[in-house]
């Protein structure tokens, strides 16, 4: 066990049973660069989910004059709503491990409250009422009236709760204190089930759950729903807290069951995508059901779109685990990026989209030009106001400002070092 390791639970004595070590344990210093990426990756891929809607041929607020459901946005807002906040919670849930591991309990709660609870105090008093202001200036008569939005009189909206597209910050800071709290009650039990266990048993116990979710949703409403809708309220539905929970879970489980078992969890080796992702192609057949088929066919629907999500969750993992094994900065800079990127984006699409709403392009370079420009303002945005001011120390922590200085430093030192070097060799050749 490495130096310096803090179990996250009360210890336990040695099984008798030996458990076969494919590769040496990680320790909970070990930074995850292919995690991080990839929560970059899901972070990043909400730009692109937002921007979908004025192109999808639903009631949006802003909706292009070429928006159309024949074209392909509507099936690209489905494929990534079906796994991108359920890979979020479950990368979320391991660096929650792994930063209960490396500071304890105290310094990971702290953290997480800098990180979590407060952009979401401050995102909630700033972001989401300026993404609202958009939406109500900017938005079709259409839309106004399917929300109800009444503007000559005080406002009533009916969207997406207090939080809005925050709402996944509400979530991690319940399951957060839901772990602590779990976790302090019975550390024996939940340790040793955990270390027990077989990897097949957890992700069936995981699948069942999340299957069993997505169907009660899915038959509680009068139409077809594709994934898990958005929370409406403060206190969520049961189903959806149980569902994304799910997944938060099983990223604590992943990082504990590869730290203290030794053994990956199933679905989670770095070769796994090769299997995995192929058979995402499932969604197809999810979509179909889900919006071709009658009620009778809830069940199968909730269990094809289940089946999406996780291979789709374990793929993305694999492949990540595969293709990024160091730090790469040009990617560790766009991770670090994300996180402000993803907050500060919505009023931006919303703005764009109306900009750009008459031009005359195809609907595919208008939706290509409006990611690439608001990613390409946030980052310039990140850059100048964000990194390294106290809004970047908040989302991710001081950053020292380039490694340059300290290449510079260390090539002018060499230089300086190079003459004496050179004279000391000359006087012992003499």
């Amino acid at each position: 066990m490495p130096d310096g390791y803090a179990s996250p639970f009360v210890d336990l004595p040695p099984t008798s049973r030996t458990v076969r070590q494919p590769s040496p344990s990680p320790s909970p210093t070990d930074r995850r660069h292919d995690l991080d990426a990839l929560r970059a990756f899901a972070m990043l891929l909400g730009i692109v989910l937002h921007a979908t809607s004025a192109y999808r041929g639903v009631k949006a607020p802003v909706m292009d004059v070429f928006s159309s459901p024949d074209l392909i946005f509507d099936e690209l807002f489905h494929a990534i709503h079906g796994f991108r906040m359920q890979l979020f919670f479950l990368i979320s849930g391991f660096f929650t491990m792994l930063l209960q591991q490396r500071l304890g309990w105290g310094g990971m709660l702290r953290q997480r409250a800098v990180r979590i609870a407060l952009p979401l105090a401050v995102g909630t008093v700033t972001i989401v009422p300026l993404t609202r202001w958009t939406k109500v200036e900017l938005a079709s008569q259409a839309w106004l009236d399917r929300r109800n939005i009444a503007l000559d009189g005080g406002i009533e909206i009916r969207w997406i709760g207090p939080f809005q597209e925050l709402w996944f910050l509400w979530f991690l800071v319940l399951f957060v204190s839901t772990f602590a709290l779990v976790s302090a009650a019975s550390p024996v039990g939940l340790a040793r089930w955990l270390k027990t266990l077989p990897s097949p048993v957890i992700a069936a116990i995981a699948f069942a759950v999340t299957w069993g979710a997505q169907y009660s949703v899915m038959a509680a409403r009068s139409r077809p729903r594709f994934a898990m809708p958005a929370p409406l309220t403060v206190l969520p539905e049961p189903q959806t807290l149980l569902y994304y929970g799910t997944f938060f879970f099983v990223g604590i489980a992943v990082r504990y069951v590869e730290t203290i078992a030794g053994r990956p969890l199933l679905g989670t080796q770095p070769r796994a995508w090769l299997l995995l992702l192929p058979g995402s192609v499932v969604f197809f057949f999810a979509l179909d059901t889900t919006f071709e088929g009658g009620r009778e066919d809830l069940m199968a629907a909730a269990l094809l779109q289940t089946l999406y999500a996780w291979l789709m969750v374990g793929g993305l993992l694999g492949l990540f685990s595969t293709v990024i094994r160091g730090e790469r900065p040009s990617i560790r800079y766009l991770s670090d990026s994300s996180y402000w990127l993803y907050l500060a984006h919505p009023p931006l699409v919303v703005l764009g989209q109306w900009y750009m709403r008459n031009w005359e392009l195809s609907t595919v370079a208008k939706f290509a030009l409006l990611n690439l420009s608001v990613t390409a303002l946030l980052l310039a945005s990140y850059a100048l106001f964000v990194r390294h001011t106290p809004i970047g120390w908040v989302l991710n922590g001081r950053r020292r400002r380039t490694a340059l200085r300290d290449r510079s430093h260390l090539a002018q030192t060499q230089r300086r070092d190079q003459p004496h070097d050179s004279e000391t060799l000359r006087r012992a050749l003499r």
